[in-house]
């Protein structure tokens, strides 16, 4: 999927290719006191525990929208979450084959500085952190950490609390 910051005009993409593939570039034309932010939502969930994608796949893909032209790869951050009880909580009815079924997420600070180490020019931003998971001075020590790693581009998205059923 992909996320809309920092809209303050409104202008019309440009696509250009990307040599040696069948790929296009995606941006915005500067206009006006700024232009539109376009972000990449990177997946993180290992899937039903079993490691898919990998954290290199996930290296892979953020590399990618560098090269495509996104302005930010985004990552969420759980430890276990049931794939039917988010959508239940949603409002959407899981199939039966979700329900119960656990999906393991890579941890996202850590993806975050991998990221930071391999990428030159997107920011690197986190949707959101569950401040219930880890201590606030570390969450803050390991942001200062990325983004110093980046070179100023991490963007930390905290949260208070998650829906209950992520934290049981």
């Amino acid at each position: 999927y992909i996320s809309v910051t920092g809209v303050q005009t409104c202008a019309l993409p440009i696509y250009t290719a990307i040599e040696g593939t069948n790929l296009l570039r995606y941006h915005l034309p500067q206009q006006g006191m700024g232009r539109m932010k376009i972000g990449m939502g990177l997946p993180s969930d290992t899937g039903p525990m079993d490691g898919d994608p990998s954290t290199q796949d996930i290296v892979e893909m953020a590399k990618f929208g560098e090269e495509a032209g996104f302005d930010s790869v985004w990552l969420v951050d759980h430890f276990l979450y049931d794939a039917g009880a988010e959508m239940a909580a949603l409002g959407a009815g899981p199939p039966p084959e979700l329900i119960g079924v656990l999906y393991g997420a890579w941890e996202a600070l850590a993806v975050a500085a991998g990221l930071a180490t391999v990428t030159e020019r997107v920011e690197i931003g986190t949707m959101v952190l569950n401040t219930g998971y880890r201590n606030p001075a570390l969450i803050a020590r390991i942001a200062e950490t990325i983004d110093g790693l980046s070179n100023g581009r991490f963007i930390c998205g905290l949260g208070a609390r998650s829906e209950e059923h992520t934290s049981e």
